[in-house]
């Protein structure tokens, strides 16, 4: 069977959806009104030619409406109504038949990441772009230690003189320090066995970071004789947040990738995969459920570079013993209520860290409830509803009223 191909503009009203079409697509319109504002309309709308029925492109005129698009480029196709029916259940299931290398995929999705791209505009759902940029091996393995979530029990932290063997050919040790307790102790690993290497804990500063959290990283730093790097972020906090029109994903968090990861990637790229290594604070008893992270797993942000999480098998009293062994400064924050060093306005803080926002910096609380009210609430990594800050603040205070009821 032969057509003739040709794209007309026809006014919206001239068409009509198939009544019976059986795709639910309502939950890909907002990511296609993004596409076509980013790239524009790149895919005109199947219509048959006898009634003006849709075929294909149901999705794409409701995203085309939503914009206030009249006039949507068409092309017309003389199928009978059985054949434009069956040709429109084959146009759905073709694309969910065709599989995707995942590997290939991977490096794609990771590539545009460090382009500081929009991975929205994929397609993909944030979730599954969570699990795809986590590495593979070329079998399409993940790496040794899979599955390994929850701490060993052995408080295995320093090394013996024949592991330490398999460090030797690394002459850079570069620490994402965020100046928190599992960095620092990060970082003490660090000191303890390669005092004669390079050792670099890199702090970025987003702009909405606690006061005097600089001056804390350098003070650790200076505790273990090692000199700090503090970068600072090149994009705007706020301007970022206007333009994003939304309060960045707990699941995905690309406040992560285009403030702190930027950053620490352009550093980290002006040394040579072979002998650098790269160390954090991550513990498997912290990792995000149904992750594959291991204790040698690769950074997401700089991938090639062979990566450690000295504390990884630890439990959270192993940790708090070393810690205080190594006499380091803890950040003030901790004896205030606070439970972690981030950002003041993290979406993904727990109700203490708000509670304790709210009674140390409450100017602070209302510009996020202000940002709330002008942007929305913060999307929850389940489906118990939108997550506003005074519900964290209030989970926060109850939290505190049993834990002192307990004591």
């Amino acid at each position: 069977m032969e057509h003739t191909l040709q794209v007309e503009y026809v006014s919206i009203d001239r068409l009509r959806p198939w009544v019976k079409n059986p795709r639910r697509n309502d939950e890909s319109i907002a990511s296609l009104v993004k596409s076509i504002q980013t790239f524009g309309y790149t895919n005109p709308i199947l219509v048959r030619r006898a009634n003006g029925e849709i075929i294909a492109g149901h999705a794409r005129l409701k995203a085309l409406m939503q914009l206030g698009v009249k006039t949507v480029p068409a092309i017309y196709l003389d199928l009978s109504e059985t054949d434009a029916h069956t040709y429109a259940l084959f146009d759905n299931k073709s694309v969910e038949n065709v599989p995707w290398d995942e590997n290939l995929l991977s490096d794609v999705l990771l590539e545009l990441d460090q382009l500081n791209v929009n991975l929205d505009l994929t397609g993909f759902p944030r979730f599954e772009i969570e699990e795809l940029m986590h590495h593979v091996d070329e079998k399409g393995k993940f790496r040794a230690g899979e599955g390994n979530l929850k701490p060993s029990g052995d408080g295995k932290f320093l090394l013996e003189d024949d592991e330490k063997a398999n460090f030797a050919r690394y002459k850079n040790f570069i620490l994402d320090f965020s100046g928190g307790r599992d960095s620092t102790l990060a970082l003490a690993w660090a000191v303890e066995h390669f005092a004669d290497r390079k050792i670099y804990p890199v702090f970025v500063d987003p702009g909405v970071e606690f006061p005097g959290m600089s001056a804390h990283v350098a003070e650790v730093c200076e505790h273990f004789g090692v000199e700090p790097v503090i970068l600072k972020s090149k994009l705007d906090w706020w301007a970022w947040l206007r333009k994003e029109g939304q309060w960045p994903s707990l699941l995905y968090r690309p406040c992560q990738t285009k403030f702190i990861f930027a950053e620490t990637s352009a550093f980290r790229k002006q040394f040579s995969k072979e002998d650098t290594l790269l160390l954090d604070g991550s513990r498997a008893s912290q990792a995000v459920r149904g992750s594959k992270k291991t204790k040698t797993s690769e950074v997401s942000s700089c991938p090639g570079y062979a990566a450690y999480h000295p504390c990884f098998d630890l439990t959270d009293e192993q940790a708090a013993e070393l810690l205080a062994q190594s006499k380091a400064p803890l950040w003030e924050g901790y004896s205030r209520g606070f439970v972690r060093t981030a950002c003041w306005c993290c979406p993904g803080q727990c109700g203490l860290q708000a509670l304790a926002l709210q009674e140390n910096y409450p100017g602070r609380a209302d510009d996020i409830r202000r940002w709330e009210r002008r942007i929305g609430a913060i999307q929850p990594l389940d489906e118990g509803g939108p997550r506003y800050f005074d519900g964290q603040v209030e989970a926060g205070r109850k939290q505190e009223e049993r834990a002192t009821a307990g004591s």
